[in-house]
């Protein structure tokens, strides 16, 4: 049996619209599935943006010679209640990983002279991680460049709209955190 030309449906993005106007535009006519289609471009859009901001975040990390982990294991130094200190678990916990993949990247940062291990005064089975200056330069550059990214992405949306955007998304993640109780990060 010889199958002809497939038909295209919603195929060209017109002037104006982006990646996410031409998906729904080709989801439009699956009736069956119930998706709704504000909610699905909010859902995708999400996404894209998404995807561009982490691929920005990954140039400035690399190009500082930061991989993800590392920029991950450096700002949860940081963003402490005691900046550029604390135990391996402290580390884990606030990064969300188990304290063996702590303990690896911690050993990743100390090679590359970002982190010092400094054994606990009070308790000699407690060893704390501590930021080194070339660590926290690192860090700091990483930080302006993820900064960099997110300008760009924002440059042409005027303030007002800017926080009326976080408002909504607000509303929207306070949905999602009650479905099950639990903060996203």
């Amino acid at each position: 049996m010889a199958v002809g030309p497939v038909e295209t449906r919603h195929p060209v993005q017109a002037p104006g619209e982006d990646a996410v106007d031409l998906h729904v535009r080709r989801w439009q006519d699956w009736d069956d599935l119930g998706l709704d289609p504000d909610v699905e471009a909010v859902i995708t859009r999400i996404q894209h943006i998404a995807w561009h901001v982490k691929q920005g975040y990954l140039e400035g990390e690399r190009s500082v010679g930061l991989e993800p982990h590392d920029y991950d294991t450096l700002h949860a130094l940081h963003i402490r209640e005691t900046p550029g200190y604390a135990t391996t678990g402290q580390l884990a916990e606030t990064a969300g990983v188990s304290p063996a993949t702590m303990t690896g990247r911690v050993d990743r940062l100390v090679r590359m002279g970002l982190v010092r291990r400094i054994p606990s005064e009070d308790d000699r089975r407690v060893v704390h991680v501590q930021v080194t200056d070339e660590g926290f330069d690192k860090w700091r550059r990483a930080m302006a460049l993820r900064g960099e990214t997110e300008d760009r992405i924002f440059a042409g949306i005027p303030k007002d709209r800017l926080r009326r955007l976080s408002d909504l998304l607000r509303e929207v993640l306070l949905a999602a955190e009650a479905i099950d109780g639990s903060a996203s990060i």
